[in-house]
Order: structure tokens, then sequence, then C-alpha cells
């Protein structure tokens, strides 16, 4: 029965018969490549290729630019910095999010016809969310997200050693990875996690496969580049970077009168919306309108960035119960 298992294993294919461009550049690894098209890596899939997808940025964004990756990286720059995991998981449960590339949902579902799979991977974990420990539902929440946006992982197959695994982490079809306590676990680290049970067989038992990992961040490209590499398993790296691509008019300003809007009067501003309303505003600074945040979120009118001293408010752990928005 094992050895019928290993066969179909090795006989489990994703063709596809898609054009597409020329792969643009390699990098330090010979084997990671840059792109901004989901054709580019489509092309060079294989019958025994294993796909392995990153979820934020990657399979799934915002079309606002509150939300969004270099959002994300400003606020943690910004006197908001305290509030970005409060922030981000709000704006998580209030904005639907779509596909980064408007071809990915058909990609998925023609994998899932034809009865192969892909793993769709996540830094985020089943019950937390950033630092923030004990957050029910991430789980349901990062399916539901990729449900809206057209893709169902759900009801794709996935190989029979799958079952050997610890289930906990695995969630409609989604992987959750498990971070160590004071760190992060590397996509690396959580790919040989997945195909430890294949690793497991002696070598010259193995079904003969590759692995593809897609990934917004090169760093964790090369990580799984690297751990493949070490238990001699080809690897190709491919450093996605259409949201990156989706985002380059990306204006902080903007982004801050959407998180006004969402926090105080629950609507959700497209980018134009929003522009508009800056615009009727007239000249005004970032900072005028972080302080305005500020003093509407603690209801503070004496609260500047002149006297803005985190350790005078409230931490953050305590804000669900001080600010009743994010427990809704």
């Amino acid at each position: 029965m094992k050895l019928l298992f290993l066969f179909l294993f090795a006989c489990m294919g994703l063709a596809f018969d898609i054009s597409s461009e020329e792969v643009k550049r390699s990098f330090s690894f010979p084997q990671l490549i840059e792109t901004e098209t989901i054709e580019e890596v489509m092309k060079e899939v294989q019958p025994h290729t294993f796909v392995f997808i990153d979820i934020d940025d990657t399979l799934i964004d915002f079309e606002t630019h509150l939300g969004c990756k270099r959002w994300r990286t400003r606020i943690k720059n910004s006197p908001l910095k305290e509030y970005h995991d409060l922030f981000t998981l709000y704006i998580a449960k209030h904005i639907q999010m779509s596909a980064v590339d408007p071809k990915m949902p058909e990609w998925v579902q023609e994998l899932q016809a034809k009865g192969h799979f892909l793993f769709p991977l996540t830094a985020r974990e089943r019950d937390c969310w950033y630092d923030l420990q004990g957050v029910s539902g991430v789980d349901e929440l990062t399916y539901q997200a990729l449900l809206s946006a057209g893709m169902d992982f759900a009801k794709t197959s996935s190989p029979f050693y799958v079952s050997y695994m610890n289930q906990e982490h695995f969630y409609g079809g989604i992987y959750f990875s498990k971070h160590p306590l004071e760190g992060e676990k590397t996509k690396g680290e959580t790919v040989q996690d997945i195909l430890s049970p294949l690793l497991a067989l002696p070598h010259d038992h193995r079904p003969s496969i590759e692995v593809f990992i897609i990934d917004d961040k090169k760093e964790q490209c090369e990580s799984v580049i690297a751990a493949l590499n070490q238990v001699g398993i080809p690897c190709k790296g491919y450093w996605y970077r259409a949201a990156e691509k989706n985002h380059l008019e990306f204006d902080f300003a903007i982004s801050l009168i959407q998180l006004d809007a969402l926090l105080f009067d629950q609507e959700v501003l497209s980018n134009q919306e929003a522009s508009e309303q800056l615009k009727l505003r007239g000249p005004i600074e970032e900072k005028e309108l972080i302080e305005e945040i500020l003093r509407r979120f603690f209801k503070e009118s004496a609260c500047s960035l002149g006297e803005y001293n985190p350790q005078f408010l409230p931490d953050s752990s305590l804000l669900p119960n001080l600010f009743p928005l994010f427990v809704k």
C-alpha cells in the first residue's frame, strides 16, 4: 500500500498551458527570480512541481492604501506604532481583501479542478495576531479573506503524507506557522516541517519532486531555497512583487484619512474618496492627521506629538477594553 501511495505521489501533476513573459533576473541564489506576474511562475511549473505560496501581499492584499504593506511599514515608524497590531487586526476584520493578481483565483480553481494541490502558507498563527496573544478566529478570518477574494483552499487536494502531520497547523487547506517564543519561524523551517514525512523516507525511495516558493519577501524565498538545498530537494524561489506594483502611488496622508474614517465612523473609504476628503481639508501635514487620530482615540484635546510619550498611554493590551470598536 505504501508503494502505491508513493507511486501516486510521484505522479501528481501541476500541468498548465499558460503563455508568459521572459523571466527578468536572478539574484544571489541562482534559483531566485524576481517577478511581478504569475505567468512568469506558471510557465515553469512541471508535473512534479510542488508549489508553496505566501498569503499576505502574494495571494491577497488591500486595494486601499490603508492596510497595505507600505502602510504597515510607515505606521511602525510613526507615533501610532504602539497600536500597529490592534489597528491591523481591526482593518483585517472590516476591509475586504482582493487577489493581488486578478488571474490568481482562476489559476487556483484550475489547479483544484485537475485534482492537484498547492500549499498556502502564512506567518499568521491560528490564535495570535502579531504580538497579540489569545486572539480567537484568526484561522477563520484568514480563510474568509481568501474566500472573499475567490479562493477556497478547503477544496484543494493534498498529498497522502499530510495525514501524518500535526493537523493543528492546518485550517481550511491553509498552513499556519507556529512561531517559537521570542522569535519568528522562517518559511524555510515551515516548508521543511510540511515535507518532513517525505524527508523521513530513504533518499532512494523519495518521489522525484521540485519545490517552488512564491513570496513577496526575498529573504523568505532565500530561506526556503537554502533549507531544501540542505536536504537535496531542488527549489526555485519567486520573489513576487505585484503587490508593490499595485501600490506605487501609496500616500500615507490618504491612508490616515481612511484610518480615521474606519475607526471612528466605521466607514471604508476608497483611495479616491479619501483623496478628495484630504483635498477639501486644504494644506495639512501628516503630523496633524496623526495628532487628530490620537486625540480622538484617547478623547484627549491636549494630546500633541510634542507632548506624546507612549509610557503615559495605556498599554496596547488594554485597548480592547478602552476602545469598544476592537471587540466588535
